[in-house]
């Protein structure tokens, strides 16, 4: 079974296939100005079923453990769920 994703940066969405149909489209927020989602053509490099994603430089500070699905495409950007926000297909959160 051949599965893949398309992310709209654009329109901030995210369409799902399995052998080459379209199964379904959600919302999603892509990354911010400062550490823009990459465009491109990418395979999954590892499963994380939980990470804990901690930001330390001065004014991106976070910490947010227990963040479910996370599929590490590029070394370091990771598609991942988002329990600490609502703001899906209306603009940028990473």
């Amino acid at each position: 079974v051949e599965r893949h994703v398309e992310v709209d940066l654009t329109h901030q969405q995210l369409h799902y296939f399995m052998n080459n149909v379209e199964l379904g489209v959600m919302s999603v927020s892509t990354g911010l100005p400062s550490k823009p989602t990459p465009p491109g053509e990418f395979s999954v490099l590892r499963k994380v079923p939980v990470k804990h994603y901690i930001g330390r430089e001065p004014g991106d500070e976070y910490d947010l453990p227990n963040v479910k699905w996370n599929l590490e495409f590029k070394r370091g950007y990771y598609l991942h769920s988002a329990y600490w926000h609502n703001q899906f297909g209306i603009r940028s959160m990473s």
